[in-house]
């Protein structure tokens, strides 16, 4: 009879899921609410997410199991610390966020990449800091950056970082390409190969300790980015602006193209160094080329 009770049971009551919910609660802001299944936390609600240190956040228990992150439609910020030192792999943000928060996704050594919406207008301190993501767009939306955001981001290749931005803070790209030593000492090979900005922000970039690889390529999309770089070498005795390949945006929709400081391409056609043009004119003593 025991028997036959207890096979009744599983009949009526299979396996009630397959999705495992590991915990949930709402506890992470005025009107949000958290659920992690399956090693997917799901946030959702509306207005921001309460801010929260890597210890006391809601699942910090649970934070090795966490491989994906979603923020649903509604949820206005990213907390302080949401995923930071998670295992988090995935990310998927809603166009109602506005603010990221310090140290979010810091520590985030599998998350290779995330697209920031373009919703967002304040990225806080050290909110990337050492995250393993490899190439990143910040959108035109985006007008404050915190001190040390995206500090240590050893593996990023591509970074576009708009005019748009008002304030930056202090180291915001500190040792995004370095091994040791800081930006004016070293250029490594590992470093960002391509950077689209503009060069009023290039100026800023570098004075964040931003960098990138020898022979990196520079998508200027405005304003003189060899200059910029010829007289941060000039004040900081580094070399730059013969270590990259700088595309400029001229005001025509033409591209003027530098390689190690000359020009070498201007609407598509080749162009002579001065060397290659004495050489080309059987001279020596060419000393300005004037192109039309």
């Amino acid at each position: 009879m025991k028997k036959a009770i207890l096979i009744s049971v599983l009949l009526i009551f299979p396996f009630c899921s397959l999705a495992e919910i590991t915990a949930s609660g709402s506890n992470c802001g005025e009107d949000c609410s958290w659920k992690i299944e399956d090693g997917v936390l799901t946030v959702s609600g509306s207005g921001d997410m309460a801010n929260f240190t890597s210890d006391d956040k809601p699942w910090a228990t649970y934070r090795s199991s966490i491989t994906n992150f979603v923020v649903e439609d509604g949820i206005t910020s990213i907390a302080s610390s949401a995923v930071g030192w998670t295992n988090v792999s995935n990310v998927t943000l809603p166009n109602s966020i506005e603010t990221i928060g310090s140290n979010a996704f810091a520590g985030t050594n599998q998350l290779t990449s995330l697209v920031i919406p373009d919703s967002v207008t304040s990225i806080g301190s050290q909110a990337f800091w050492g995250s393993a993501i490899t190439s990143l767009v910040i959108p035109q939306s985006v007008e404050i950056i915190g001190s040390y955001a995206f500090r240590d981001m050893r593996h990023i290749r591509e970074l576009t970082i708009p005019d748009s931005i008002q304030t930056l803070g202090n180291n915001a790209f500190a040792d995004v390409k370095i091994e040791n030593g800081e930006i004016t000492d070293i250029l490594v090979n590992n470093g960002i190969q391509n950077l689209t900005i503009s060069a009023n922000m290039l100026s800023k970039y570098l004075e964040a300790k931003g960098g990138f690889a020898e022979g990196a390529n520079i998508n200027c999309t405005s304003g003189d980015c060899s200059g910029v770089l010829s007289a941060w070498d000039a004040q900081k005795g580094t070399n730059y602006a013969n270590s990259t390949n700088i595309a400029a945006q001229n005001t025509d929709g033409s591209t003027t193209l530098y390689k190690n400081g000359n020009v070498v391409g201007y609407k598509g056609k080749r162009i002579y160094t001065l060397e290659e043009a004495n050489i080309a004119a059987g001279k020596k003593n060419i000393i300005k080329i004037r192109y039309k």
